[in-house]
């Protein structure tokens, strides 16, 4: 289960990522600063009830819309029935020019969940001056709501916590906020599961969709988030990472953390002709079972 739709979203691969992370049972507090459609921070809140669980995003459209599933379910589900009455092309490009630039309260948040659900692929992109500049999708007849939906993520977002929206060099920054996470709880390190699901490092130039946001993501934040990883590790956490099967991640991470290998789909391709399978990996300090899982199982 997502909150909207997300380019590199998990809920094809839920099982085989869980398959790979520690056991929820043991889990009693959960870190996401790269939570995207937050799939998998509801499967941990299903699976496991009673741990709280820490999320935030690079993008601030994103942990707006997140406060308001938490907080103002009702009058999201009212306002997007209303847009949803709206859709067409042309109503889709008068949106696009009402771009809020500082996400805040319901009608941001709806402004971001009718754009995502009906863009190109699903496809949040913002170009290098904050412009979002993805196409309409007319072949999408998909409901824009379900407050069926809405519902369920809302019942359970009842132990999320949701940090503000940053730059990663705030994020880096957020393993003194994990020390804090511990101590209040009164819970040892390793009850503490930190996921990393950050913008991937390309593997080629044509496969480059880390400008979710408009700072992008380089490798210069990659390398800062290997070393909040080994940080953390060294705290005493669990720690995992999903990230492409590039050289770089592999030469970058092998020396100190276990790497697994994912098989899934490329869904966010060009053409229907490039959706082929890929092959991701998952990165822990702490050894899986096994070294390669398949989403297609």
């Amino acid at each position: 289960m997502s909150a909207f739709p997300w380019t590199g979203g998990k809920v094809a691969v839920l099982n085989s990522l869980f398959s790979i992370f520690p056991k929820m049972s043991k889990v009693k507090a959960y870190v996401d600063f790269f939570c995207g459609g937050c799939s998998v921070a509801f499967e941990v809140a299903r699976r496991n009830p009673d741990c709280e669980i820490y999320i935030s995003d690079l993008n601030p459209y994103v942990v707006n819309t997140l406060k308001i599933i938490k907080n103002n379910p009702d009058e999201l589900i009212e306002e997007l029935q209303h847009v949803e009455e709206l859709d067409s092309e042309e109503y889709f490009a008068k949106m696009k020019k009402r771009q809020p630039i500082n996400p805040e309260g319901v009608g941001d948040a709806v402004w971001f969940m009718y754009i995502i659900n009906r863009s190109f692929n699903s496809l949040f992109r913002l170009n290098s001056h904050g412009k979002f500049n993805v196409s309409y999708n007319n072949r999408n007849n998909s409901r824009i709501v379900s407050p069926e939906r809405i519902g369920g993520l809302y019942k359970l977002m009842t132990n999320f916590h949701i940090m503000p929206a940053g730059s990663f060099s705030r994020v880096a920054r957020q393993v003194e906020s994990i020390k804090t996470v511990k101590t209040e709880l009164q819970i040892g390190p390793s009850e503490i599961f930190v996921y990393f699901d950050p913008p991937y490092v390309p593997v080629s130039q044509t496969s480059d969709f880390v400008d979710y946001n408009p700072d992008g993501f380089g490798l210069a934040d990659q390398q800062k988030l290997s070393n909040v990883m080994l940080n953390l590790a060294q705290l005493g956490c669990l720690v995992a990472q999903s990230n492409s099967n590039a050289d770089w991640v592999l030469n970058n991470y092998s020396d100190n953390f276990h790497i697994r290998y994912l098989e899934k789909y490329r869904l966010n391709a060009a053409s229907a002709a490039a959706r082929k399978k890929v092959l991701e990996v998952v990165i822990t300090n702490y050894e899986p079972a096994q070294r390669l899982i398949s989403s297609f199982l």
